[in-house]
C-alpha cells in the first residue's frame, strides 16, 4: 500500500544510482521531462516546448499520465494553469508545486542538484533537447528552480519537504518545513 507521501524525481546526476522502480513500490512518484526515456513515473511533468513535443510524438502521453502547462506542444497531456507569480516554471519546481497542491504529508525531492555551479549537473545534459554543461541557460535554470522551490515551501507551510543529498542551500534553511537529508525514505525502512 502506498503511503501518502510523494517523491519528485528531478534529473540531477545524484539520482543516477537510485533504483527508481523500488521507489514506486512504496510511494507516489512524479518525474520530469526525459526521465520517461528510462522510467515511467506515476505522473510525468514537462514544460519545455521541445521536450513536450518529444513526449507527445513518442506516444508516451497517450498511454501515461503527463501534466504540462503547455497546451500546444503536447496536446495529449493534462493541461494545468499555474495562477501565481511565475508565467514559466522549471519542470522540477512545477512538479513539486503540483505535488504540494495534492496536500501530502511529505514531499521528497531526489535529483535536485542545485546549490552551486560546480555541483549542478543534469543526467541528460547534451542529449536531445538538453543544454550542455556550462551554458547560460544551464545556470539560469538552477537559479529559477531555487526561487520557485523556495516560494513553494513558503506557500505550503503544513507540508514537510525533504531534499535527498546535494549541497546545502542557505535560502532553504529559512523554511521551517524544509530539511536536507542524506538517505532515501525506502533505505530507512530496511535498516
Amino acid at each position: 500500500m502506498k503511503q501518502y507521501d510523494i517523491i519528485v524525481v528531478g534529473n540531477g546526476v545524484s539520482r543516477k544510482n537510485i533504483d527508481l522502480w523500488q521507489l514506486k513500490k512504496d510511494y507516489i512518484v512524479y518525474g520530469c521531462n526525459a526521465i520517461y526515456r528510462e522510467f515511467q513515473p506515476d505522473i510525468l511533468f514537462c514544460v519545455d516546448d521541445r521536450m513536450c513535443n518529444e513526449i507527445h510524438v513518442s506516444g508516451y502521453s497517450k498511454a501515461h499520465t503527463v501534466i504540462s502547462p503547455n497546451k500546444y506542444s503536447c496536446p495529449s497531456a493534462t493541461h494545468i494553469e499555474t495562477n501565481n507569480k511565475w508565467k514559466k516554471w522549471n519542470c522540477g519546481a512545477l512538479a513539486c508545486y503540483y505535488a504540494a497542491t495534492q496536500l501530502p504529508n511529505t514531499i521528497y525531492l531526489i535529483g535536485f542538484d542545485i546549490g552551486g555551479e560546480e555541483e549542478y549537473r543534469n543526467i541528460y545534459e547534451g542529449s536531445l533537447h538538453y543544454c550542455s554543461r556550462g551554458s547560460e541557460r544551464h545556470f539560469s535554470v538552477e537559479s529559477a528552480t531555487t526561487r520557485q522551490l523556495l516560494w513553494t515551501f513558503h506557500s505550503f507551510p503544513d507540508i514537510q519537504f525533504r531534499r535527498i543529498g546535494g549541497m546545502a542551500i542557505h535560502e532553504f534553511g529559512r523554511c521551517r518545513n524544509y530539511r536536507k537529508i542524506e538517505k532515501l525514505p525506502y533505505e530507512n525502512k530496511n535498516n
